[in-house]
């Protein structure tokens, strides 16, 4: 087991160089990189639509509900070209949604807490992690820029520790083999 661990010991380090490269691109520049990503997501919802719209025009003959699949495949092309062509309104979309969902669990989170009975949340970090969701998914939907930012940065910082981690083990596992 040690041995065949080591011989992969190269898996580790492509694997924590890259985690190092994308936590660079995150941390050093999270104002293109988003958009770069959603315009990316764009590219796949459309592409994506083409291919669904193509299978629906040859399987039209055998398939009975090949019209639902072409819809589908419209709403795909139109939505991926919006994303597409206006990444900074789709960043702002999506930003605000993900604000949404963070409200959404935070609120969960504190019911729970204070639906627990007491003797069973002695302990339980709930309530702060309720209230700092809540704080987070506020700030998304009030100023979804800024909040874009700030969290690519956080991405970006925490992809570069794990990429180091990942670089550093690779070089343990490596002298284990030797």
């Amino acid at each position: 087991m040690k041995a065949q661990l080591s011989k992969s010991w190269w898996f580790l380090l492509i694997k924590g160089l890259l985690f190092i490269l994308f936590g660079g691109m995150l941390t050093f520049f999270p104002r293109e990189t988003p958009q770069k990503m959603i315009f990316l997501l764009g590219l796949i919802i459309l592409l994506g639509g083409v291919i669904i719209l193509g299978l629906s025009m040859l399987n039209k003959k055998d398939n009975k509900d090949w019209g639902g699949l072409m819809t589908f495949a419209v709403i795909d092309i139109a939505l991926g070209l919006f994303i597409m062509i206006t990444p900074n309104v789709a960043l702002k979309i999506v930003t605000i949604l993900i604000g949404i969902w963070a409200l959404l669990v935070g609120t969960y989170q504190l019911y729970s807490y204070f639906t627990t009975a007491k003797e069973k949340r002695k302990g339980s970090l709930s309530l702060y992690i309720g209230l700092l969701t809540i704080l987070v998914g506020l700030l998304m939907v009030i100023n979804p820029v800024p909040a874009t930012i700030f969290m690519t940065i956080i991405i970006g910082i925490l992809s570069l520790i794990v990429g180091v981690m990942l670089v550093g083990t690779s070089f343990k596992v490596r002298k284990m083999g030797a």
